[in-house]
């Protein structure tokens, strides 16, 4: 974090020293730890600051307008506790959600000119149908995109 605050002190042609370390900060607050909000918090002094982060450049834009929105973005996020609540809820779904896309194996057909038929798939028993229909399709569609690819280098 020693870091980041470091980052967010830089400026002029370092706006996207900036920008990244918001980028970073904003996914740390919704997928991390307690601890990486109350030292957001803690700082939030320095966020700030940043609500006014000016930066034109050789061109005449304005890149200083994303470090004002991503600043004004963190700091709603710091300060309303529902809304916090709310995204860190989103994040957790969604990475639940791509942590069980990636139980199903991914492998290459055989050789041969269709696509090898969707063996592999651990499906729990506990969905139902339509749910088990949809993700027996997202699999069947991944083999094949595999194949494609891999025939496509040959």
């Amino acid at each position: 974090m020693h870091m980041m605050w470091q980052r967010l002190g830089d400026h002029g042609k370092n706006w996207r020293h900036v920008y990244k370390c918001l980028a970073l900060m904003d996914y740390l607050i919704k997928n991390g730890s307690k601890k990486v909000i109350q030292c957001c918090r803690e700082g939030l002094c320095n966020l700030q600051m940043l609500k006014d982060f000016q930066h034109v450049d050789e061109a005449g834009k304005d890149q200083g307008r994303y470090i004002r929105e991503k600043s004004k973005q963190i700091i709603t996020l710091l300060m309303d506790e529902q809304l916090l609540f709310k995204e860190r809820e989103v994040a957790s779904w969604t990475r639940q959600r791509t942590s069980y896309s990636m139980t199903f194996p991914t492998r290459l057909p055989a050789s041969g000119n269709s696509a090898a038929p969707c063996t592999s798939v651990l499906i729990p028993e506990s969905l139902n149908s339509e749910k088990k229909h949809s993700l027996l399709t997202i699999a069947s569609l991944r083999n094949k995109s595999m194949y494609y690819k891999q025939w496509a280098k040959t």
